[in-house]
């Protein structure tokens, strides 16, 4: 598993993960795959894509230091919502 470049993987479209039907120890091994190509290259996280694989999933480490893994993940930007629904009278960090 080696990092690809950003022209190889710009604008592609990745393929969804079908939970329902995909053997889940494919997907968990893939998951494992990702956490330690990230910690071999001192990351905090890294997507399939990053490594050539055109699947919707990638790993992360959250605050607490624990790998995290998502599935067919969607992006919806605040704005889409409403900027004021996301904001707290301070800050949370």
């Amino acid at each position: 598993m080696e990092l690809v470049s950003a022209d190889k993987i710009e604008g592609i479209t990745c393929d969804l993960i079908s939970v329902n039907s995909e053997n889940p120890k494919s997907i968990l091994t893939l998951a494992e795959n990702l956490v330690n190509k990230a910690i071999e290259l001192e990351g905090v996280g890294l997507a399939a894509p990053q490594v050539g694989i055109f699947r919707k999933i990638h790993v992360w480490k959250d605050v607490d230091h624990e790998w995290n893994i998502s599935i067919n993940p969607v992006y919806y930007p605040v704005m889409s919502f409403g900027y004021e629904q996301f904001t707290t009278k301070s800050p949370i960090w």
